[in-house]
């Protein structure tokens, strides 16, 4: 999806579920931001572009509520080099009707969110995997800087601001920030999402005083093969790991990596190793450990597994379910 890129860098202290709804409002209307009034999305479509499974509308009626309550502010440079401050509700107004959404900007918010010149591309399928606000943010303002493989050198008292903890005493020491925020967040954008990110620091004397985020893409979840989560999310193998109880991320990445036959092969050995009584405790931990290292049925007995199995022979990189 398109972003502006000022408008990523809202200090606002939304919950994890108000930034993803942030994303998808703004993905189902950006193609008419500057040309219709209002716009409309079923509100069963909405929660699952959020992965919001609850069918709890009332909490889906609070986290829109503080969206209208929510004041977004702009510092922008105008070409005379004089700074101007504006200042606008995130939406002002939104509509639950029989089972539809509907909803509307204001028109001077419309024309900064959809200004061709400063959006930033943001992965809506990564959003939806996102499990924490302080990932979701990180992974906000980096990605809008993928091509040149690092964001620019951020102050911690502006980091902070992005990060939304910037009046939370216990985070103006560095360590306690890095420890509490920035790792944790680093680890999970790193794990869920189509880029990896390294931490670099500036000090001054003692005390750090900047970072900034050196961006790579993750190779084991491509640009290419996130951008493709339609065509994996429909694939049987996909849809049988899920029911074993292997999460998204880790069943897209295993058929990238593996393919679809590969998978197969590990899902029927789990199953006949369940069925024989062979396994010692958790089949979904049998099966991580058969697909990430190659069991074959000729070896499994010599294992002790995940909970009960170990070891075993890894499949060589190139050669998928080959036995």
């Amino acid at each position: 999806m398109k972003k502006n890129v000022a408008a990523i860098h809202i200090g606002a202290r939304l919950s994890l579920l108000q930034r993803k709804l942030v994303n998808a409002l703004l993905y189902n209307a950006y193609d008419q931001l500057l040309t219709a009034r209002q716009h409309q999305i079923s509100a069963s479509v909405l929660c699952e572009m959020i992965g919001f499974d609850s069918h709890n509308s009332a909490h889906l009626k609070a986290a829109i509520k503080g969206l209208m309550e929510t004041v977004i502010e702009f510092d922008v440079l105008e070409d005379d080099g004089e700074t101007s401050w504006e200042a606008m509700v995130l939406l002002p107004y939104a509509k639950l009707k029989g089972g539809v959404c509907t909803y509307r900007y204001d028109p001077a918010l419309a024309e900064k969110l959809y200004h061709p010149d400063v959006y930033s591309k943001i992965n809506l399928s990564v959003l939806k995997e996102m499990k924490s606000a302080h990932a979701l943010v990180l992974y906000e303002n980096c990605y809008r800087y993928v091509d040149i493989a690092h964001t620019p050198w951020w102050d911690l008292s502006v980091f902070r601001k992005l990060m939304a903890v910037d009046e939370l005493a216990s985070y103006r020491q560095f360590k306690l920030l890095n420890r509490a925020v920035i790792q944790p967040a680093m680890r999970e954008v790193n794990e869920l999402s189509n880029i990896q990110l390294e931490l670099e620091t500036k000090r001054k004397g003692r005390s750090i005083t900047d970072l900034r985020f050196l961006i790579r893409p993750n190779p084991q979840l491509s640009l290419l093969g996130m951008d493709a989560e339609d065509d994996i999310t429909r694939t049987p193998a996909y849809k049988a790991l899920l029911a074993e109880g292997i999460s998204k991320a880790l069943a897209r990445t295993w058929i990238l990596e593996y393919g679809e036959e590969y998978i197969f092969e590990k899902l029927d050995l789990a199953s006949s190793q369940a069925a024989s009584g062979k396994i010692k405790s958790s089949k979904t931990g049998f099966l991580k450990s058969a697909v990430e290292q190659d069991y074959h049925n000729e070896n499994t007995e010599k294992k002790e597994g995940a909970g009960g199995f170990s070891g075993g022979q890894r499949n060589p990189k190139g050669i998928r379910g080959k036995t």
